[in-house]
């Protein structure tokens, strides 16, 4: 005997992938792809090295997700990139998870 219903199983199942966090079903993978295809070259240019120290720098401007998910936006108007919003969000996964660690 099920302690729910079938219908709230289903709900729940349907639910829950739309009321994960922006980046919690990302591509991580895909996302470090993308920045190394899209952006580092800019990175570089900027600040030298193998440009993340853009990431690093103690007077980085990334203070919280939102914002990075608005530089990461930014960036990709700029750059003109067109990368979907798939695309996007596996970027902000890769740059979170490899340097931020924002929740």
């Amino acid at each position: 005997m099920m302690k729910y219903p079938v219908y709230c199983v289903i709900l729940y199942s349907l639910l829950t992938p739309a009321l994960a966090g922006p980046l919690d079903l990302a591509d991580v993978n895909n996302g470090k792809a993308l920045v190394e295809r899209h952006c580092m070259s800019c990175h570089v240019a900027k600040f030298g090295g193998d440009g993340s120290s853009i990431y690093t720098r103690a007077d980085h401007k990334i203070r919280s997700l939102e914002a990075l998910v608005a530089q990461i936006n930014r960036c990709n108007e700029g750059t003109r990139a067109s990368l979907p919003p798939e695309g996007l969000q596996d970027v902000g996964a890769y740059l979170n998870q490899s340097f931020y660690k924002f929740r």
